[in-house]
């Protein structure tokens, strides 16, 4: 797996088995320049797995692991990926977060002992 970083955006490709998609590649790049555009000074990580028709978005920032982000499906995006914007949005309002980005100073000490559990 490759990972290719361009100003705060992560996305992830993989290598040598055939399987990437160009136009996922620049759906990915496309989702990560708008997140950058509209909620600057935060990093995302965009993915799209092989033979899959979802989205895998990741904020690296907000617990410094890249846990938190949102899964949507391809076809969901909306015009404008407008429904990427809301998501993303709402992911940093759900931390209490500002939009415009951290320096890392208002993430509190006890984040590393946060765990998340899978839901069955």
């Amino acid at each position: 797996m490759k990972l290719v970083e361009q100003d705060s955006v992560t996305v992830t490709q993989t290598e040598g088995d055939g399987r990437d998609k160009p136009a996922d590649v620049l759906l990915c790049g496309e989702i990560g320049a708008k997140l950058t555009k509209l909620y600057p000074g935060w990093a995302w990580k965009v993915e799209i797995p092989p033979d899959n028709d979802v989205v895998i978005v990741r904020n690296l920032d907000l617990d410094g692991r890249g846990k938190f982000g949102f899964v949507m499906p391809k076809s969901g995006l909306g015009p404008a990926l407008h429904h990427v914007m809301l998501a993303g949005g709402e992911l940093l309002e759900r931390w209490k977060r500002r939009a415009c980005g951290t320096d890392g100073s208002d993430i509190p000490d006890f984040i590393d002992a946060l765990t998340v559990k899978p839901q069955t």
